[in-house]
């Protein structure tokens, strides 16, 4: 399963965070390609304990169902601004 812990998968993460333009066309909802950055790295300063949690509706992770997880958050909206 892929995680943002397996340098192969951080790293097509990160090619394909490259490829994101300002005006990329979403395919479904409301965030911007920089607003959708801002998202993410917000959800990963939560995760690293940089950024203190407003809600806790996972319960307690694993670090690497933690992995796992925000690989799939990130694709997401990666997707969700056309790259693949």
């Amino acid at each position: 399963m892929q995680s943002i812990f397996d340098t192969t998968d951080r790293d097509s993460l990160l090619a394909r965070i490259a490829q994101l333009q300002p005006g990329n066309t979403r395919l479904w909802g409301t965030m911007s390609p920089a607003q959708m950055l801002a998202h993410c790295a917000n959800v990963l300063k939560t995760g690293a304990g940089v950024r203190p949690m407003k809600q806790k509706f996972l319960g307690r992770l694993s670090g690497e169902e933690w992995g796992r997880l925000m690989y799939k958050h990130i694709d997401h909206h990666l997707r969700q601004s056309g790259v693949w």
